[in-house]
């Protein structure tokens, strides 16, 4: 991540707004735990409830709680400059500055 923290333009951007947010799957999931920690943010949502309005710091709380469970590993204000693949095209390595 080249900011603070992880979520690009939810979080970074202060978007604040999940768009299809009634689709399953992980906005569903998001929408969810976000709901869970009290960050809603109001109780806005279209009638066919697919927009969604959170608080950042929730967002940037939840997205980083769920890396850590997942054990993934990020780095903040870098980014991605080279990428190292194998002999069938995959990705071996990267290269951040």
């Amino acid at each position: 991540e080249c900011h603070g923290c992880l979520g690009g333009v939810w979080t970074s951007g202060m978007l604040s707004f999940v768009i299809d947010a009634a689709k399953p799957g992980l906005n569903a999931e998001i929408t969810a735990k976000l709901d869970a920690l009290g960050a809603k943010m109001t109780d806005y949502r279209k009638s066919d409830d697919s927009h969604y309005v959170y608080d950042v710091e929730g967002m940037k709380y939840l997205l980083e709680t769920l890396f850590d469970e997942l054990k993934i590993d990020y780095v903040y204000h870098s980014r991605v400059v080279a990428v190292e693949k194998d002999s069938n095209n995959r990705v071996r390595a990267i290269v951040t500055e």
